[in-house]
């Protein structure tokens, strides 16, 4: 008899820590709030200055550019840093926690579309759904003619 009782006692509890586990993991799944702003600037043929300003809760900014305007979404609860690249598309080029801050992505190309994508990072990490930009890096013109 104890050891139906010890049987289903221990069942009953590991249920119980598989629920709770289930639930702490949904509960870490927020909702975050884009940046605030973000913008990008051309600078010449190699150079494009991104802008940003955090969300209302001061969470980190994290920045992927790519050339396809094809970005995958960053996978909740994992960490990532520059140059590492997204599943789905694009790579990491910012991963900080500046407010109102900017970014120069240089060593370009020149006369290139690049496209930029900005996630708010809570501590979790949670990401936000992002919000876009894009600029063309200036066509390369010779310093003199003949």
């Amino acid at each position: 008899m104890n050891t139906l009782i010890t049987n289903f006692t221990w069942k009953r509890i590991f249920t119980f820590i598989i629920i709770v586990s289930i639930f702490s993991l949904a509960n870490n799944a927020v909702a975050q709030d884009d940046p605030l702003s973000f913008s990008s600037d051309t600078q010449g043929a190699n150079e494009i200055l991104l802008s940003f300003t955090d969300n209302a809760a001061g969470d980190n900014i994290m920045i992927a550019f790519s050339t396809s305007a094809t970005f995958g979404t960053p996978i909740d609860l994992s960490s990532y840093s520059v140059s590492d690249p997204i599943v789905g598309g694009g790579t990491v080029i910012y991963n900080g926690a500046e407010s109102g801050g900017t970014y120069s992505h240089t060593g370009l190309t020149a006369n290139t579309t690049y496209y930029y994508k900005a996630w708010s990072v809570d501590g979790n990490p949670n990401y936000s759904a992002g919000i876009t930009t894009n600029s063309t890096t200036a066509k390369y013109e010779p310093t003199y003619h003949v």
